[in-house]
């Protein structure tokens, strides 16, 4: 039996939702706090324990990444890529002694047709505060309109990389190079090291309005 068009259309729900996932269900420790990011909307929505609701526009994706607050500042987001660092993040290092965090990461060269701003968010807690910033980029390339941003307890870390003439063979464009960032906060913490989960909501093109995929754990 074959639907008509018209009734196929009848069967899409076009209605914004609010979303609630249970975070025991998801796997994860539901008296543990997370710092929640939004991947599309690159922001961040804030502390997490139990459960993690969400509002999903109509039609609209939402990623949200899950990282366990620690007692420093530290790295929640980046919109390099859908899996907010896994294979895009090299390595994060607090240093406690001058209270700076160093991380590589493959950044990427934006283009005349498709420009690219690599932007990198930080969470900052409660008696601390992000001062400054550094990006270092590899031989053939150099970083420019470099900023730090800090909002609440947010800091983004924007910058463009730029691929110098002879760079790359004009044949083999290199669009991803490391490039080491460290940010300087105002702050004393101990040295940690957590894992990330994320977490992906996606509307449903059925009745239904959302299905819960899968949870992720990544070293980033």
């Amino acid at each position: 039996m074959t639907r008509s068009r018209g009734a196929r259309e009848k069967a899409i729900d076009t209605a914004d939702h609010e979303i609630t996932v249970d975070l025991e269900k998801a796997g994860l420790d539901p008296g543990e706090t997370y710092l929640a990011f939004e991947f599309w909307t690159q922001q961040f929505l804030g502390e997490v324990t139990g459960e993690l609701s969400l509002d999903v526009p109509a039609d609209t994706p939402r990623v949200v990444f899950l990282r366990k607050r620690l007692p420093h500042p530290q790295f929640i987001g980046t919109n390099r890529h859908v899996l907010g660092g896994v294979g895009v993040i090299r390595s994060l290092v607090w240093v406690d002694a001058i209270s700076t965090l160093n991380g590589t990461q493959e950044g990427s060269v934006g283009t005349t047709y498709a420009p690219f701003t690599n932007q990198v968010t930080f969470y900052v807690p409660d008696g601390s505060s992000a001062e400054q910033a550094d990006v270092i980029a590899p031989e053939g390339y150099e970083i420019q309109n470099k900023t730090l941003d800090v909002d609440g307890n947010v800091a983004t870390l924007c910058f463009d990389v730029i691929e110098l003439d002879g760079a790359c063979p004009p044949d083999e464009p290199c669009m991803h190079p490391v490039v080491t960032w460290s940010v300087k906060f105002s702050t004393g913490c101990r040295l940690s090291v957590e894992a990330g989960y994320q977490i992906f909501v996606r509307p449903s093109r059925a009745k239904r309005a959302y299905s819960f995929v899968s949870t992720a754990r990544s070293r980033t």
